[in-house]
């Protein structure tokens, strides 16, 4: 309670000081600080369910990054599955967000226009070629777009698939610190369409994907390990889908001021309150149930075992960076393990491990004294105490939290797995291409002297154990 009120109680001064800690310390500023940044889009978009979870993506990155914005789009009602406790329309929660995670900032709602604005980001095809304009996006499932140019692809926006809209999102924020970080022109996306189906980019719009998807997303028993920045950015995606089963979120920390430019869920006033505890609360109303455990995994598993519910283990979503992690849980023998994580630089990383039959976690990441894997993060010393602390840049959580939510609808699919179990994106530069690759397990991990027979007997319940015995 201690660490809330002194929360509320900052000046602006103070709480941006703190609020924008991690991206100073990465980048030496906040490039955005002072710029104000406007989204437009019209009522033909904003009325789709890719056209406004474009614009709340959008404008929660916006509002932790910038003090001022410009939301020059016509309010619409929610989509049932975007609603949130009562409302029922888009400026409302638009509004919520924005002040809840920056609750000095000055945030403008207009019906069309944000001239005044410094980058203008369109959602949409612009309506006429005098609008002005910095990028243009758009989305619809699977496929994000996202350009300079007038003519961008009319896209028919009638999937209810969160990805292709919430990546694109990213994509546009990222652009926008390039533009004030005067990143060279060879570094931005010029044109770029990107499927979340099978990660495949290219420079000309495409038609929308004949991909099936699910109309209903089963999570049977999974553990969430972690949710911090990457954490809260697959719950905000979550929340948006039809999603069933248990999901028991470990996580030891508190949510402090400094998480909350890169953390979609956490607001000003959940400040000293346990993320997990947030996550919960974030699912409330959902087909979902939702438990929250304020431990590490060690300690759950000293607690409960392998697991709490009762059933089979199905899944692990790993977005956790404490000592020991990936041994911890390859020594329990995991069901199948997503995770998307971030680079040092700009990059961000998707992860994906099916027991026994591809590399398990400590093939991967074999150091366990220290993290392999930073969640939106670079480590940085404090000058005077050398303390090593996170520093991040805040669309980088977001867009991880994409490719996990991204595989997770994919492995509900009877063609699952549908690529690599690898991949890498660099969103400093153009995009021109996505490292996807399958990597083999190591030789020397202990995963080859674990017990198959166990190991079988244990994934014959899960969910998703038959996926062990696929070949590629």
């Amino acid at each position: 309670m201690d660490k809330l009120q002194s929360a509320l109680s900052l000046s602006p001064e103070e709480y941006y000081e703190l609020a924008h800690d991690r991206m100073r310390r990465y980048l030496g500023s906040n490039p955005l600080k002072s710029v104000c940044i406007g989204i437009s889009a019209s009522p033909k978009v904003t009325c789709t369910f890719p056209g406004q979870v474009m614009a709340l993506t959008l404008a929660n990155l916006i509002a932790r990054s910038c003090l001022r914005a410009i939301f020059a789009f016509p309010d619409s009602d929610l989509h049932p599955q975007l609603r949130r406790n009562g409302m029922f329309g888009l400026h409302s929660r638009v509004k919520a967000e924005a002040y809840g995670s920056n609750p000095y900032g000055s945030f403008v709602f207009e019906t069309s226009d944000c001239q005044d604005a410094d980058y203008i980001i369109r959602i949409g095809r612009p309506d006429n070629e005098t609008d002005r304009f910095n990028v243009v996006i758009d989305a619809n499932g699977w496929t994000s777009y996202i350009g300079h140019n007038f003519d961008s692809p009319e896209i028919d926006r009638i999937s209810s698939n969160p990805v292709g809209p919430a990546m694109v999102s990213c994509l546009a924020h990222a652009e926008a610190f390039k533009e004030f970080l005067g990143v060279p022109d060879h570094l931005r996306i010029k044109r770029l369409t990107m499927s979340l189906y099978d990660l495949s980019v290219g420079d000309k719009p495409v038609p929308g994907l004949s991909v099936p998807e699910p109309n209903r997303i089963e999570l049977g028993n999974t553990q969430m390990v972690g949710v911090g920045s990457v954490g809260s950015a697959v719950l905000y995606l979550i929340d948006m889908l039809p999603a069933h089963g248990v999901l028991d979120l470990i996580e030891p920390q508190m949510v402090e001021v400094e998480n909350l430019d890169r953390s979609l869920i956490f607001m000003a006033n959940d400040v000293g309150r346990p993320k997990a505890h947030i996550g919960k609360q974030w699912l409330e109303g959902r087909d979902l149930q939702a438990n929250a455990h304020v431990m590490t995994y060690a300690d759950y598993v000293k607690a409960y075992g392998r697991s709490r519910s009762e059933g089979s283990l199905d899944m692990i979503l790993l977005l956790a960076n404490e000592d020991n992690i990936y041994s911890d849980i390859q020594h329990n023998y995991p069901p199948i393990v997503l995770y998307g994580t971030t680079t040092a630089g700009w990059g961000i990383n998707l992860g994906r491990h099916i027991p026994l039959r591809e590399e398990c976690v400590l093939c991967r990441y074999p150091n366990t004294t220290a993290p392999a894997f930073k969640c939106a993060t670079t480590k940085v010393a404090v000058p005077k105490t050398k303390q090593q602390i996170d520093a991040s840049l805040p669309f980088l959580s977001m867009a991880a939290g994409v490719l996990t939510v991204a595989e997770l609808i994919k492995v509900q699919m009877d063609e699952y797995p549908v690529q690599g179990n690898f991949a890498f994106l660099d969103l400093m530069g153009s995009l021109d291409f996505v490292d996807v690759r399958q990597k083999d397990k190591s030789e020397l991990c202990v995963c080859h002297s674990q017990n198959v027979e166990v190991y079988r007997s244990l994934l014959n319940n899960s969910r998703w154990g038959k996926l062990s015995n696929k070949s590629h």
